[in-house]
């Protein structure tokens, strides 16, 4: 269990000293195996000063440590490199020693690299505010046009659809021909099913198929260069109906 000092946690402490480490024999060899992992893995978070602002993210890394170590040592058992000649503590301590870096450097990038480039946008700018809801936060401003939008699998299709040579010439037949249409229709089905499974398990009634896909694969936006070729093909068709007519 992680344990407080201040507004900070801190892994579990273990003073170990002198003492010899023995096995209960009360215990299963699981639980005594388990009991050794916790305290080689206490050990190494404190040798590295490890803390955090929450306890839920120190007993996130404890849990991970102590499974990343534990899966290292029953490999080490596996692969027959089990160091015989030594005591299970001395194997256990050397299969935690082993992880420890690469947990820690995951741990770190998730929890404190990562967060530190993120702002959050609720975050109130009246430091007096008694709630979010009394005060303009940072999201208030932001214009709703201006957001990122995400991408999508069908915006991946419309590129490799304009990057096709002659895309824009083919009929719908000839787009199905070329094998983008079958894409289309796999990648709409099967998040038509999603949704519908979704719905299902929410408990939720379902629109249209139609509505579903107006609303999530919208007709791609055409390029400025497809812009110009369809006036200009719109523009002789209809000089070439005005001479019919005479």
């Amino acid at each position: 269990m992680a344990e407080q000092h201040g507004d900070r946690w801190y892994p579990t402490r273990y003073t170990i000293g002198h003492r010899k480490l023995l096995l209960d024999p009360n215990k299963t060899p699981m639980e005594n195996l388990w009991w050794l992992i916790g305290i080689c893995c206490g050990i190494w978070l404190a040798k590295f000063r490890v803390f955090a602002y929450e306890r839920s993210v120190i007993e996130e890394l404890e849990q991970e440590f102590r499974m990343r170590t534990f899966l290292r040592l029953r490999d080490h058992v596996w692969r027959g490199t089990y160091r015989r000649d030594l005591s299970l503590y001395l194997n256990t301590r050397s299969a935690a020693y082993g992880c420890c870096s690469d947990v820690l450097s995951t741990w770190k990038e998730r929890n404190i690299n990562r967060p530190a480039k993120w702002l959050n946008i609720d975050m109130p700018f009246d430091a007096d505010a008694k709630s979010v809801s009394d005060s303009t936060t940072l999201a208030d401003t932001l214009a709703s046009h201006k957001v990122t939008k995400l991408r999508t699998k069908y915006d991946t299709i419309c590129d490799c659809q304009r990057k096709c040579k002659g895309w824009k010439n083919l009929d719908e037949v000839e787009r199905g021909q070329r094998g983008y249409g079958a894409v289309w229709h796999a990648v709409t089905e099967a998040e038509w099913d999603y949704y519908l499974q979704s719905c299902s398990e929410f408990g939720i009634q379902p629109i249209s198929k139609e509505e579903f896909l107006e609303k999530n694969f919208p007709p791609p936006r055409k390029t400025p260069r497809e812009r110009r070729f369809y006036k200009a093909k719109w523009q002789s068709n209809y000089n070439r109906k005005k001479k019919e007519q005479g």
